[in-house]
């Protein structure tokens, strides 16, 4: 099973995960049920990636908050709109949350650059906020999988 996930599937590498950065333009990637369509063998999904911006923590967020594992952005209508006004996306935590930076200076842009992940989709409170987990929070949970893995993530978090 695992040498059939790693030829079909694609894996994020530590040196692909970032805390956020100020300034850096935020999209969220996943496959929201709402939009699944079930067929005779499988459930097909749709790839919805939304654009969007970091927000401090709302007022109404629910508790605890903890501005180190705690990432808010902004789920209004900025974000759903167009034929995405209504959907509701329940059913897409743990997507990944990326960043874009533009703000690289000279040099050759490329993507191992510019495109980091800085945390995983857990809530979604429609027209108010997206929250998502840092990936502290990731490595204290891999610790106990795979600790290599987990000590990996460490310096790129520092």
């Amino acid at each position: 099973m695992r040498q059939r996930l790693q030829t079909n599937w694609r894996f994020l590498t530590p040196e692909q995960v970032s805390r956020p950065h100020e300034g850096a333009d935020f999209f969220i990637s996943g496959f929201p049920s709402a939009l699944a369509v079930p067929e005779k063998t499988a459930v097909c999904g749709v790839l919805l990636t939304l654009e969007t911006s970091q927000i401090p923590p709302p007022s109404d967020a629910t508790q605890p908050v903890d501005s180190r594992v705690d990432y808010f952005f902004d789920a209004g209508p900025n974000v759903f709109n167009g034929e995405y006004q209504n959907l509701e996306i329940q059913g897409m935590s743990g997507s990944a949350v990326g960043e874009y930076r533009s703000d690289l200076g000279p040099g050759l842009w490329t993507p191992e650059q510019a495109i980091h992940f800085v945390g995983v989709q857990a809530a979604v409170r429609k027209q108010r906020y997206i929250r998502a987990k840092s990936w502290d929070t990731v490595a204290a949970l891999l610790e106990r999988v795979d600790p290599q893995l987990a000590q990996a993530l460490y310096p790129r978090l520092a």
